[in-house]
């Protein structure tokens, strides 16, 4: 509960991110190298009180998986460099029949999980954005793909959560 209140405050206050101190230290698996897991947004803040307090989830883990991925756009450019993908979210969740599950999940705005629309006006701001937004478009996708393999390859579960599937109840 106390962690729900934390997260009210600080999303009051403005902030969005932090390290997250876990009621139930023997599930996260962060506290096994001696670090608190940290919460870049909001978002994550709650979704890690979820993971702590639901109790079918067996552990979790915040940053704790390295998959390397390659960026399209570096290809291009004629890099070739294997990049470093951390999803959000690592949990074994116990289901109805009492098998284990395990998911790895992303946590982003759903505006970034969509090709971005071309700008109307074609200024120079305008263009810059739409390109800085179509290349983090790209290496999400890069990141995505790879993940989905890496899970494929374990029978484990890839889900990218937005605000929608967060705060609607359809985790």
């Amino acid at each position: 509960m106390w962690n729900i209140i934390k997260w009210w405050q600080m999303k009051r206050k403005g902030w969005v991110q932090g390290k997250f101190s876990p009621q139930y230290p023997e599930k996260c698996m962060n506290l096994k190298s001696g670090k608190l897991p940290f919460a870049r947004s909001s978002w994550e803040f709650y979704m890690f009180n979820m993971c702590d307090c639901n109790t079918n989830v067996i552990r979790w883990g915040s940053e704790i998986l390295t998959i390397p991925y390659i960026y399209d756009i570096d290809k291009v450019k004629g890099v070739h460099k294997t990049r470093k993908y951390y999803p959000d979210i690592y949990c074994e969740i116990k289901n109805n029949k009492g098998e284990i599950n395990t998911y790895v999940i992303e946590i982003k705005p759903h505006k970034q999980k969509n090709k971005p629309d071309k700008p109307k006006r074609r200024t120079q701001k305008a263009l810059k954005n739409y390109n800085y937004a179509m290349c983090e478009y790209v290496k999400n996708q890069n990141k995505w793909k790879y993940a989905r393999s890496f899970c494929d390859g374990k029978m484990w579960k890839f889900r990218i959560l937005t605000e929608e599937n967060i705060f609607n109840g359809e985790i």
